[in-house]
């Protein structure tokens, strides 16, 4: 039922996503979306020679409306993409934040504004873009490492572009367990309002991509 590769696919993609922010401390949207593409492209690499790789929730569901897989090999993805996230946050929080003083920024999603409406609207655009690019290079492009590299790249300049207004998460998994773990393990008094910034945005955009790229393919 576990999927390693998931395991070590989502570790990776986080320990140099999340790690990358802690270590060179940069807020420049150029460099946190370079990061993220490296990230993306060395996780695939790597986990899709221990298993599948998705390393997002909406991906493997996606799938899942697909026929590709059963529901407990869904199963499997979902709960070993926790267990990776988990093995990540406590690495990085360990490396990075032993004095657990970090923002929340460098956990989670949280975007510059409080517009959760605009902000859930072009979450749910962009990961409904991100299913379609993945789904359009896997069936044209056979050789896996260019393949991971153009959807690294491609989530790369999308996350470039919205990192400043959304936080850009595209991802549940990668989002709300990393910001639950930040909001227990402060030593400040704990704030519940802004362990909540970006939470709506960050998990129900990615998650309503689902309903709209089914209904824009079956059109």
């Amino acid at each position: 039922m576990i999927n390693l590769g998931e395991i070590i696919g989502t570790y990776l993609m986080l320990m140099i996503g999340l790690g990358m922010g802690m270590y060179l401390k940069s807020t420049r949207s150029v460099v946190i979306g370079l990061s993220w593409a490296l990230a993306i492209f060395v996780a695939s690499a790597v986990g899709t020679q221990f298993g599948t790789a998705d390393m997002n929730p909406v991906f493997s569901i996606y799938a899942f409306m697909q026929g590709q897989h059963s529901v407990g090999f869904l199963a499997g993805q979902l709960i070993s993409q926790v267990i990776g996230t988990l093995l990540a946050v406590l690495c990085l929080a360990v490396l990075f934040d032993r004095q657990r003083t970090l923002p929340l920024q460098n956990y989670a999603a949280v975007p510059n504004n409080s517009h959760v409406i605009v902000n859930t609207v072009l979450e749910m655009l962009a990961t409904t873009s991100l299913l379609i690019v993945a789904g359009f290079l896997s069936v044209t492009i056979k050789n896996d490492p260019l393949r991971f590299m153009l959807l690294g790249l491609y989530i790369g300049v999308i996350i470039t572009l919205l990192c400043k207004q959304t936080g850009a998460s595209f991802n549940p998994t990668r989002d709300i367990f990393p910001r639950f773990f930040w909001y227990l393990t402060r030593k400040q008094p704990r704030a519940y309002q802004p362990a909540m910034r970006g939470l709506i945005s960050s998990n129900l955009g990615p998650l309503l991509a689902l309903i709209l790229v089914q209904f824009i393919l079956k059109r």
